[in-house]
């Protein structure tokens, strides 16, 4: 009897030592193995991270875009009023160039007499980069430009509206003018005398 009781215990331990042994087995086997609802939850995971890595990788590109564009918005502005100020400085030198101005070298004055003659003249439009030069006389300012009359070798000064000294014909222009004074000599009883008035020299230069 207790021998076969004995052999009872160990079969029972034997047992229990294999379920042990299946279980550790299983364990491990899930830990190399994942299951199922373990695989689904990593993709997620790993989909979640790739659309967060795209998103950040977008934010940033966008962030530069739009750094390039306010760079290259400034560079353009700062191209543009050094264009400017190059312009307004080629008007102030015609003013004071002796083809341009009055008798005395006073400043910001030119002769309505010297225009004339320098219109028929293509010696200046290669002297500065200018798409064209114009001088407007007073009676021009409350005038469209169908309204105005051209100033030539023919009609007289105090007729006309405006100095053509030259014009390319471009189409797409910025135009930039200065306030002047306008002389020429008139008659009056067969005596000479200066008549000035307010006139404006206008540069273009191409855009573009």
């Amino acid at each position: 009897m207790k021998e076969v009781q004995k052999k009872g215990v160990i079969g029972r331990l034997l047992k229990m030592v294999r379920k042990k042994a299946q279980l550790r087995i299983q364990v491990c086997g899930n830990q190399r193995f994942p299951g199922p609802e373990f695989s689904k939850k990593a993709q997620l995971k790993i989909q979640e991270m790739s659309f967060m890595l795209v998103g950040v990788i977008l934010f940033f590109i966008i962030v530069g875009l739009f750094a390039l564009t306010i760079v290259n918005s400034n560079l353009q502005k700062e191209a543009r009023q050094i264009k400017e100020a190059e312009t307004l400085a080629i008007v102030g030198e015609m003013a004071g160039m002796a083809e341009f101005s009055c008798v005395g070298d006073r400043s910001s004055c030119v002769d309505a007499d010297k225009l004339i003659g320098l219109m028929k003249s293509s010696s200046y439009k290669n002297l500065w980069k200018l798409s064209s030069l114009e001088v407007f006389r007073e009676s021009s300012f409350d005038k469209s430009e169908g309204e105005m009359i051209d100033c030539n070798r023919d009609s007289y000064i105090g007729e006309c509206d405006r100095f053509v000294i030259f014009d390319n014909g471009v189409d797409s222009e910025e135009r930039i003018g200065s306030y002047v004074a306008l002389c020429r000599v008139e008659y009056e009883n067969y005596y000479p005398y200066e008549k000035c008035e307010m006139g404006r020299i206008v540069v273009g230069r191409e855009v573009g």
